[in-house]
């Protein structure tokens, strides 16, 4: 035979082969990895109920101060009139009559939000005033009790102090525990008109006291006394900030 006709043959068998006529069968395509299932997005958090609180602090040009005041005090008389609001005092800081601070408690939530909005427009009446921009806290209770911090109510002869307490987040909750053990002794002292604590909405390791006593004396007092002194000594490793202190009297 000669060596063509033995190729054609070799070719011919390989093709009648079934083994060898298959093609080889595909490997299954991967299956692609599938993404993780997202999580559900937090529930958020339930609104505050009850009353609610602003603590505002802002800064004038000295030369424009008593002008300021004046309409300040303009503002307190409407703000009192608003649906939901159960206390203000606008204050002047003592000795520093450029210094205010606007203390508001409003029915809730809602209330309060009108609220903002009315701060926010007397910001921009007096923007060509300041040299300090409107600083706005709303805030919630911590430990309130009786008259809601009001120039009326509490007199506009006493004498305010606010006071801006801003501990290191992990020491928060000993910091209100100290907090509370304060204003129960504060409220007992002679002359102690109003000794609350509110806390910033959304960053609850800030607190302020506020406080309304009869007499710059009564206050004097206080802060010599046993229970003043020790709340300082133990709040002083929890702070994240320097103890802000400040005195105030009502706009009249």
């Amino acid at each position: 035979m000669s060596a063509g006709r033995s190729l054609l043959l070799m070719v011919a068998l390989l093709m009648a082969s079934p083994a060898l006529a298959q093609a080889p069968a595909k490997a299954p395509a991967p299956t692609p990895a599938q993404a993780p299932a997202k999580a559900p997005p937090p529930t958020p958090a339930p609104a505050p109920s009850g009353p609610m609180y602003i603590i505002a602090y802002f800064e004038t040009a000295p030369a424009m101060a008593n002008g300021t005041a004046r309409a300040l005090h303009r503002f307190e008389a409407t703000t009192r009139k608003e649906t939901g609001n159960e206390g203000v005092a606008a204050l002047r800081e003592s000795r520093r009559p450029g210094r205010f601070a606007i203390v508001e408690t409003w029915r809730d939530k809602t209330a309060l939000d009108a609220g903002q909005k009315g701060l926010e427009t007397l910001s921009a009446s007096l923007q060509t005033r300041l040299i300090a921009p409107f600083d706005i806290r709303p805030c919630v209770a911590l430990d309130v009790a009786g008259t809601a911090p009001n120039s009326e109510g509490a007199g506009r002869r006493a004498l305010y102090v606010l006071t801006h307490v801003d501990v290191i987040p992990t020491y928060k909750d000993e910091a209100i525990g100290l907090v509370k053990g304060l204003l129960a002794a504060g409220r007992q002292d002679h002359g102690n008109l109003i000794f609350d604590a509110v806390q910033q909405g959304n960053r609850p390791n800030h607190m302020f006291l506020v406080e309304a006593w009869e007499a710059r004396g009564a206050f004097n007092e206080y802060v010599a006394s046993a229970p003043a002194r020790t709340f300082r000594e133990k709040l002083l490793p929890l702070q994240g900030a320097l103890y802000d202190e400040r005195l105030y009297e009502a706009i009249r």
